[in-house]
Order: structure tokens, then sequence, then C-alpha cells
């Protein structure tokens, strides 16, 4: 076998998902391939996918130690700092790679390596708090690849003066950050445009309360040049066109969502003397971090003793572990229909526990009590060191000690739900 053909065997492991056996063939190959750097970027990145950071920092600083100039191990040095906390390290190794190639030919590989650099440094950088520096950057999504944003139609909205303009809102990226940057809304109206919102049909009962005037667009309904649009702006442009410096700045008018009332479920006989909590302990298997803040249910098991509360699963996808399968007062999957019927349940339930996905948005922005998991990394919108969250008043972060252990975040829920019921 080539050295070409094992490497390109290599990359299949890895866009598979298939870690170990990645790794494995990288280790057969550094027997004879040792200073390789492709070999050692690609165990980087394997060992990545494995939650092993610190090996996987030691295999990009031996490609490095190689090759300096190697920008794809830059890039993956970059992660395994954010994966470690080391923000400031992971934001200037990211920069590096971007520098690296902004050196080379034009054309649209180079483009979009740049983009994802730069992309990957803004999280680094509002994870740490810093929205100066780190919304300016964001915006380099907008030229990642594998993100699919289109071209606009209408001209991008930049920031001057709307009023009395058609601007089109393009909702973007995944369910929670649609629900999240949905806040900047009414901020946007204030501003005396004509608004026009395309967004998810399944979002639209819940974002028209929020915008009135505005004109609501199932996403994909017809080209964007037929809605006679004057601007155009991506969502998650917001933070940056409309100032939000530092986490003061954020729009905290809780709630901005509230529960269709069409879409209310009659909830299910419960013991009024005892609390009532939703639980969701995974989010989309797809999300491409899902391995670290998704964590299996049986886990969940030891909240299940506390006396004087009910359980509610929310969970909509994947199985429940035995374990606590049939301790539920009720499994709401087959009434999880739409956002507008999960905004519903919530509204019927004291408390809901849940990993980092859109159910943590949906309650955070309804103004529910909200506790959330996390992993040892978080995303950067849950910023560091902090137990709230500037985004949700009504929010608290229950997070990873040691990387990929929730032992100590169950043991905490069970402590805060303990003094939640005085007779356990």
């Amino acid at each position: 076998m080539t050295l070409k053909t094992a490497l390109h065997r290599i990359d299949e492991h890895l866009e598979q998902g298939d870690a170990a056996s990645a790794l494995a063939q990288c280790d057969i190959l550094l027997n004879t391939e040792s200073q390789n750097v492709a070999v050692w970027t690609r165990r980087g990145a394997a060992l990545l996918l494995l939650d092993q950071a610190p090996e996987a920092r030691r295999a990009f600083n031996k490609a490095l130690n190689e090759d300096p100039a190697s920008g794809a191990a830059w890039n993956g040095l970059g992660k395994a700092f954010f994966d470690l906390d080391d923000l400031s390290a992971s934001s200037d190794a990211f920069g590096a790679a971007a520098a690296i190639f902004e050196t080379l030919p034009a054309s649209k590989e180079a483009a979009n390596e740049i983009a994802s650099a730069r992309y990957h440094q803004s999280m680094a950088q509002l994870a740490a708090g810093d929205f100066a520096a780190g919304w300016p950057l964001h915006e380099a999504r907008l030229g990642v690849t594998r993100m699919g944003f289109s071209d606009q139609t209408p001209p991008q909205w930049t920031g001057q003066p709307i009023a009395r303009r058609r601007l089109l809102v393009l909702f973007e990226q995944g369910f929670g950050d649609m629900i999240q940057f949905a806040r900047y809304l009414p901020r946007l109206g204030a501003l005396g445009c004509d608004l026009v919102v395309s967004a998810p049909a399944d979002l639209i009962p819940l974002l028209s309360p929020m915008a009135p005037d505005a004109t609501m667009i199932a996403r994909g309904d017809g080209p964007m040049n037929a809605l006679n649009a004057d601007f155009a702006v991506w969502l998650m442009s917001l933070p940056l066109l409309l100032e939000t410096r530092n986490v003061t700045d954020i729009p905290t008018d809780i709630p901005y969502i509230e529960a269709p009332q069409k879409a209310a479920h009659k909830g299910p006989k419960q013991d009024i003397d005892k609390i009532s909590i939703g639980l969701v302990w995974a989010g989309r298997p797809s999300h491409p971090q899902d391995h670290q803040r998704s964590l299996d249910s049986a886990l969940l098991a030891p909240l299940f003793d506390i006396p004087g509360i009910q359980f509610h699963c929310l969970q909509k996808v994947g199985d429940t572990h035995p374990a606590i399968a049939s301790r539920f007062t009720r499994d709401w999957r087959d009434d999880l229909t739409s956002f507008s019927a999960t905004a519903s349940i919530l509204t019927q339930l004291d408390l809901v526990i849940t990993v980092d996905t859109a159910v943590a948005h949906l309650a955070g922005a309804m103004g529910r009590p909200v506790w959330v998991m996390l992993p040892f990394a978080a995303d950067w919108r849950w910023l560091r060191g902090r137990d709230d969250s500037p985004w949700y008043p009504t929010m608290q972060l229950f997070r990873q000690i040691d990387a990929g252990d929730w032992n100590p975040v169950i043991a905490a829920l069970r402590d805060a739900l303990c003094d939640m019921t005085p007779d356990s």
C-alpha cells in the first residue's frame, strides 16, 4: 500500500467517525514514517475524536516540530487547546493557521481554510468573553464551505440606516442557535425597517409574536430575490451589527418566547405535592461534538431516588436505559411534534434538566427554570468559570470538572435537587 493510499484510508476512517481505526492506521504508518507531518496531523485528529486532547496536542506539536508552517497542524493544535480549556492558546493557534493559509495562492480551497481557521478562532475568543474581537471574526463562518451559506441575492446589511427599507433576516445553523439569537428581532423592528424573516416553519409560530409586523417566510419557500428586500442579513451577524460588545450588552428581555395557546397539551394527572422535572440527556447524534455533550441516560439513575420529585422524559431521539425507563411519570416523546408543542409541555413543568441542546435554549427563552449539564470544554456561548448564563437569567450551569466525567455533574445535580426537597 502506498503512503497516499494509506492516508486516504485514514481520512475515510475519520470522516466515518471511526477514530480508533484511524489511530491504529496512523501508528502503523509511524513505524516507517516517523517524521511525516501528514501522519502526525491525522493522528492528532483521531485522538481529538477519542477525547484524548493531551495526546492530540503532543501529536500536533510533533507535526509542527517537523514543519512549523503546517496550517493543518496549527488548526488541530487550536482544537486541542480548546478542548483543554486553554482559550488564549487556542485563539493563537487558529490565528497562526489562518496566517499560514493566507500565504497560499488564491483558491476556493485556501479561502475555505482561512475562513474555517478564523471562525474557530472567533469561538475561542467568544468563549473567553472577548466579544469585541470575537464577533467580527465570527463573520468568517460565511466563507466556510461545509456550513452551506449561500450567496445572498439582496445586498448584505452592514449596519447602515434601514428606516423604511425592507430587511430580510436569514435564520441559520441549529435550532438552538436560532432560538438564542431570535432575541434580536425586536431590536431590528425598532429601527423602523420593513422586516422579513426567513426561518424554519416549525419556529414561525414562536417567532411571530416577537415581531408582529414582520413578514414570516418558511425557509426554502421560493428564491430570496422574490422577496424584494433591499438588504439581507444572517441571524448570527446581529450581535456584531447591533453592537453586543460585552456580556452586559446582551438583550435579556425574558421571556421572549411563549407557548402558542393552540399548542396546549393536557398534562397527566400529577401529584401536586411533588416537583415536576423534565429530562433531556442527549442531543442530535449528527452534531460534531455530540460525543462530548450527550451522556448515557443510565448515569441519571441516582436522581430518581430523591423523594418529592416526579420526572418527565423529554428525550425525543434515542433509547432510554432500562434503569430509568419505567420511572418516569410520563414519557412525552410522542408529543414532541413541534417546538410549539414542546413549549407547551415546558409550561407544565417546574424545572428542566438538559444537556446543551435546543430544549435548553427554548426553556431559557421562555424564562423557565432550566439546569444545563455541560462538558468540560463547553460550547463558546456558555463562556467559562460561571454557573449562570448572561443569555438566560433563569438558567443554571453544571459543568464537568474533568473531560468526559459526568459523575460529579450528576452528584451536583442531586445535591441541588435535595436542597429543593427538604424532606429528602
